[in-house]
């Protein structure tokens, strides 16, 4: 039992490091701490996890500021899990720790043709780095926030993009690489925004949430 506490607590520390060292290098470090910070915290417990009435409470009672909490989660890469609830939780999924490699919870779903003929249109078949026009198989579909940063494999968080600038972007989400969305040019940089369980992008002042079963996707 001695051996097995130690070997997480070790694993422990490693994730805190990696974590840590990852969002530094995107240029922001806070939300490698407070992931790094979560991580500890949870694994205090005595059932690895945290509970609360709202957002706000649950923010409290794991000591992070409300505004991070959401990117912390995301940052831990599937060690945490958030559960919309009433009451919203976090939990730790301790066995995880111990592997060298962790993807979300998410997974990919298959984009059946009819979406991808749709999201091509609305996008005006234009790439959203470039801006450059291309016919459907000159296209690729691509997830603003990352799966493996816990973006939502819905029609609102992806994009078209040419293959070139798909591949240049790869699974990382930065918030300047996105220029055209739905025919509009992006007026700043994309945003994040935390709902139910999932990130969606903050684009031009709105929380872009389209999904699959949204009547207005589907027609």
């Amino acid at each position: 039992m001695h051996r097995e506490r130690g070997s997480f607590a070790e694993r422990l520390e490693f994730w805190g490091r990696k974590t840590i060292k990852r969002w530094s290098r995107r240029g922001k470090p806070a939300v490698g701490l407070w992931a790094s910070h979560l991580l500890c915290v949870l694994d205090r417990q005595s059932d690895r996890r945290a509970e609360a009435e709202n957002m706000a409470a649950l923010a409290a009672a794991v000591g992070i500021p409300r505004k991070f909490l959401s990117r912390a989660v995301a940052a831990t890469n599937g060690l945490v899990s958030f559960l919309p609830g009433p009451p919203v939780r976090l939990v730790l999924h301790r066995k995880r720790l111990l592997r060298g490699k962790n993807a979300v919870d998410k997974i990919r779903g298959r984009i059946p043709r009819s979406l991808r003929a749709w999201l091509f249109d609305e996008d005006g078949h234009r790439c959203g780095r470039c801006g450059k026009k291309f016919s459907p198989d000159e296209l690729e579909i691509d997830h603003l926030v990352p799966l493996a940063l816990r973006g939502a494999d819905e029609p609102g968080n992806w994009v078209a993009l040419c293959g070139p600038d798909h591949r240049e972007k790869r699974a990382s989400f930065q918030y300047g690489f996105i220029r055209y969305y739905r025919r509009e040019r992006v007026r700043g940089s994309v945003g994040v925004r935390f709902r139910d369980g999932f990130f969606w992008p903050h684009v031009n002042g709105r929380i872009r949430t389209d999904r699959r079963s949204d009547s207005k996707v589907l027609a």
